[in-house]
């Protein structure tokens, strides 16, 4: 399953990928919108940084699930990937972990979103082990004194922002739910304010199943006057998280707050021996999301297997994707949105929850 190797494939799928992202206008700092309907199923890792066995482990798992087959096709065109940066970092099987994902882009266009991470930033890869890996092992293809450096800098400068998942098929004439998919990363807060709401609003509102969106920061959409009578509403966010901060015990996933009608989780996929010893993370693990007519049926499903266990065998937790409040306002989501604007107290909405 596992694809041939060599320093010169990474060379050469990486100035591909690059330059078919660069003609589908992949490139600087952008964000990226797909729709998904009630079939779509969501694949979404944390930071793998490097950890290339767990990352072929998780892989196995997700072709005995039917999700992906021998030649790294995803079984059908429902499904999609999502990494949520630093899928480079401190191990050492770093460029054999990003050769795999470069082949799942290849195989699958257009549905493999690798967000920029921290790692991927400003060259910030420079710093760990994937720089000592390109100059032991590819010094023969390059004459720059890091070889490679210029295609894994112009590549991971193809990489997105953040992930919209936008669920056209709940939309009703007030709202447009949407999932908020985010990478660790200091800069992405100030980067993203140059989106004014107008633009992201007209921008969520087209994104198709067909072809995934991308707005660039840096040259808005033009936004006519009257065109944005929806109000976006996050009912969930995934987010990487800083580890050292506020870091609880967990086996993969875990519910970072519920605040109104937004969910926040956060992911973590791979053992390494940094979060072995300072985090107690012991884990191979990634999120399925699945949908369906009701926000009720919408669930995230965490496979987790714990390298330091007698059964190697992944366990399964499932749970719900989104909050109870947006369950019960299953006919009248725009509620939501009254309570937020404190037009009325919680209280009363209650009382409007029992009418359904």
């Amino acid at each position: 399953m596992v694809p041939l190797y060599s320093f010169g494939y990474l060379k050469n799928l990486l100035e591909k990928l690059t330059r078919d992202r660069h003609a589908a206008g992949l490139k600087g700092d952008f964000i990226q919108a797909m729709a998904i309907d009630k079939d779509s199923k969501m694949i979404v890792l944390g930071v793998v940084q490097g950890a290339y066995h767990s990352m072929v482990r998780d892989l196995t798992k997700m072709h005995s699930l039917g999700l992906i087959t021998n030649d790294f096709k995803f079984t059908n065109d429902k499904i999609s990937i999502t990494f949520l940066g630093n899928v480079v970092g401190r191990s050492f099987l770093t460029t054999e972990t990003l050769f795999i994902i470069l082949k799942l882009m290849e195989k699958n266009p257009e549905r493999v979103f690798y967000l920029k991470g921290e790692h991927e930033f400003n060259d910030t890869w420079v710093n760990h082990t994937l720089k000592r890996e390109l100059e032991l092992g590819a010094r023969f293809l390059s004459r720059e004194k890091i070889p490679l450096f210029k295609q894994v800098s112009e590549f991971f400068n193809t990489l997105p922002l953040e992930l919209y998942a936008v669920a056209q098929f709940k939309k009703t004439s007030q709202v447009l739910p949407i999932i908020v998919l985010s990478a660790n990363l200091q800069d992405r807060e100030n980067l993203l304010k140059k989106i004014d709401e107008k633009s992201k609003v007209a921008f969520l509102k087209h994104a198709t199943t067909h072809k995934p969106a991308v707005m660039n920061l840096d040259t808005p959409l033009t936004v006519m006057p009257g065109s944005n009578d929806l109000e976006i509403v996050p009912v969930a966010t995934v987010r990487d998280i800083r580890k050292r901060d506020g870091h609880i015990k967990m086996d993969g996933l875990r519910k970072l707050y519920q605040e109104g009608h937004t969910v926040a989780w956060t992911i973590l996929s791979s053992p390494l021996a940094t979060y072995r010893h300072g985090l107690k993370f012991f884990n191979d693990a990634f999120c399925v999301f699945s949908f369906g007519e009701a926000f009720a049926q919408w669930k995230i499903t965490l496979y987790s297997r714990n390298i330091m266990s007698a059964n190697q065998n992944f366990s399964v937790r499932q749970e719900n994707l989104v909050s109870s409040e947006v369950q019960e306002n299953e006919l009248s989501l725009s509620l939501l949105l009254f309570r937020e604007k404190g037009l009325f107290q919680g209280t009363f909405l209650s009382g409007i929850k029992a009418l359904y």
